[in-house]
């Protein structure tokens, strides 16, 4: 059974398969309007077309009320501008219900109600809560633009957790397992007179010529205890119910898994470490990886970029490799810096020496691309060591490499296409 974000991992696979607005939709509509109002100024016919998506996004977002659905609505189309072919899928209004930001109870049980309806895996209202919960921390660009980065990190995040809370349990329990056992003797030796009473109220049951190892006689001192307890109430013995109760309570407490953890964490300062690991060097995201050179240039050709040319893009993919760098990444942070470098910029052959803006940028600092390539991987290695799990690797970059906070997420975004573009499999 999935559970937690396993589950939300699976939901999102569902929802991108389901398509609410196509570009051939659009154009269906487009067409239909055209006849149905031939009458219409080009202007109406655009205001007809709005109304009609409007009305298709809205009948997609039925479970929400009419404020919600307007914010996510608007939140999809803005996303639609950014892209070179129209459409709308199930994902796309999922991740614009969750740039909202809201963890209100109306809100969850809507967007529980709308994923159960829209696709097959069957979500809790506390699942869907809880997962707003943890991406509140994560901007709007990165969620909106990639989900599946969001909810990896949530995943390690909870690993990491888990990992830790393993070792130190495990820590506890080896350093204070005499301990444990000792204050559990002690407290029932102070419960004695009371297991002892309980005995001959039974009827005088003894345990004579008996071997209980230490688990086995606290599993039956307990429920002795419970017993005694409930003995002793029902005879009106206030008093000694009172004392019974207080040294029970703090026998399981001490038993306790949380207790234990709690104690172990107040002895031990250097304890964020297990859940703060460091990542030394350069994330393997962005180690070298090879590229088919050829489906590059082609997809540099259309965005009319110089770095296509020689020397340009043989010096990033050769800086690229000798500093175990992916080049598709340097060429990222150039669509990012300088669009590409398209030649129809009249600075392109100087822009082109350094586009990756190292030392503030191409204007301040221009001898050429082999020693501005190099000097853009060697800070991407410095700025991408020693970085939390938990961070991003590209973002990780960013705090050091541009002033635009939102900078990682533009560079990632064209690091993704670059990918889908030109990776070698």
């Amino acid at each position: 059974m999935l559970k937690g974000e396993g589950m939300i991992e699976s939901v999102v696979r569902n929802l991108k398969t389901k398509e609410i607005l196509s570009n051939s939709d659009l154009a269906e509509l487009r067409q239909y309007i055209s006849e149905k109002y031939s009458d219409y100024s080009q202007e109406q016919h655009a205001i007809a077309l709005a109304s009609a998506i409007k009305t298709v996004i809205d009948n997609n977002l039925a479970q929400f009320n009419e404020g919600y659905r307007k914010t996510i609505r608007e939140a999809v189309l803005k996303k639609t501008t950014y892209k070179s072919v129209f459409s709308i899928d199930a994902e796309e209004l999922f991740t614009s219900c969750l740039i909202l930001k809201k963890a209100d109870n109306e809100f969850i049980f809507s967007l529980t109600s709308w994923l159960n309806d829209v696709q097959d895996i069957k979500v809790s209202t506390y699942t869907v809560g809880d997962f707003i919960e943890k991406t509140m921390s994560f901007s709007e660009d990165i969620i909106q633009y990639n989900l599946e980065a969001v909810i990896c990190k949530i995943n390690e995040a909870a690993n990491a957790i888990l990992n830790y809370e393993e070792k130190t349990r495990g820590k506890f329990y080896a350093a204070y397992k005499d301990k444990i056992i000792e204050n559990a003797l002690k407290i029932m030796r102070e419960l004695g007179i009371y297991i002892k009473g309980a005995i001959e109220l039974l009827g005088g049951v003894r345990l004579k010529g008996i071997k209980l190892n230490s688990r086995l006689l606290i599993s039956i001192s307990l429920s002795i205890a419970c017993i005694v307890l409930f003995s002793f109430y029902s005879r009106g013995t206030a008093a000694a119910s009172s004392q019974m109760l207080q040294n029970e309570a703090a026998f399981k407490e001490m038993l306790s898994t949380d207790y234990m953890l709690n104690q172990y964490l107040n002895r031990d300062s250097n304890v964020t470490e297990y859940l703060y690991d460091i990542e030394e060097e350069l994330n393997i995201e962005l180690r070298y990886k090879s590229v088919d050179a050829e489906l590059l240039k082609v997809w540099l050709e259309g965005k009319d970029s110089i770095l296509s040319e020689s020397p340009y893009f043989e010096a990033i993919i050769d800086t690229a490799k000798e500093f175990d760098i992916d080049p598709l990444f340097m060429f990222a942070i150039t669509g990012q810096e300088q669009s590409f470098v398209p030649r129809s910029n009249k600075y392109a052959k100087k822009i082109a020496n350094n586009p990756f803006n190292v030392y503030g940028s191409w204007r301040d600092y221009n001898t050429d691309i082999f020693d501005s390539a190099a000097i853009a991987a060697r800070t991407i290695i410095n700025l991408g060591k020693k970085r939390p799990f938990y961070r991003d690797p590209i973002e990780w970059i960013n705090r050091k490499y541009a002033e635009d906070k939102e900078w990682w997420v533009k560079v990632r975004i064209i690091f993704n296409s670059l990918q889908n573009a030109a990776r070698l499999d």
